[in-house]
């Protein structure tokens, strides 16, 4: 059960100066509806936002390191530069969010949804995208170095100057 609700939530923003960190490290923030929410910046880390609804949210820049999301949905949430290591994201639905910049070293994406995702200059060193679904997403300069990617599904996605898990370059521009 979550600790807080959306209206509180809200409110804790809210209250919060532009400039100031919002913390919500190490919060239970299960199946809570935080769609479309402004949570640039906020400190997520060590939550458990399990089957939270994220769809929409802002969330560039924000730091989720060791967060639970397991099928939360993040559909076309960004995440620009967002901080994911170590995080789990099994099952999580990640179709159409922009995680260009993001840093998801030794995050866990196991079934989850990435279809049409853009990864422009993802960090995804040893991360576990086992089953992962990365139809027509956008891999330019990601960094798949060390990655599971057993079971994914890679049909259509675009590959420019990627690094893949064996340390080659795919998809060099001529």
């Amino acid at each position: 059960m979550a600790e807080l609700t959306r209206k509180e939530l809200i409110l804790i923003i809210a209250a919060v100066p532009g400039d100031a960190e919002l913390r919500l490290a190490g919060l239970d923030l299960t199946g809570l509806d935080l769609s479309r929410l402004c949570l640039k910046q906020a400190n997520f880390s060590h939550s458990n936002l399990q089957q939270t609804n994220l769809a929409q949210a802002d969330l560039r820049g924000a730091i989720l390191e060791e967060a639970d999301l397991t099928g939360a949905d993040l559909f076309q949430a960004n995440l620009q530069n967002a901080h994911l290591q170590n995080a789990i994201l099994d099952q999580a639905n990640l179709s159409g969010a922009n995680l260009s910049g993001a840093r998801l070293e030794q995050a866990n994406l196991r079934q989850a949804n990435l279809r049409q995702a853009k990864l422009w200059e993802t960090e995804l060193k040893g991360a576990n995208l086992t089953g992962a679904d990365l139809r027509e997403s956008m891999l330019e300069r990601a960094d798949f170095q060390d990655v599971n990617l057993q079971g994914a599904n890679l049909e259509g996605a675009y590959f420019k100057a990627t690094r893949m898990p064996d340390g080659s370059i795919f998809g060099l521009a001529r």
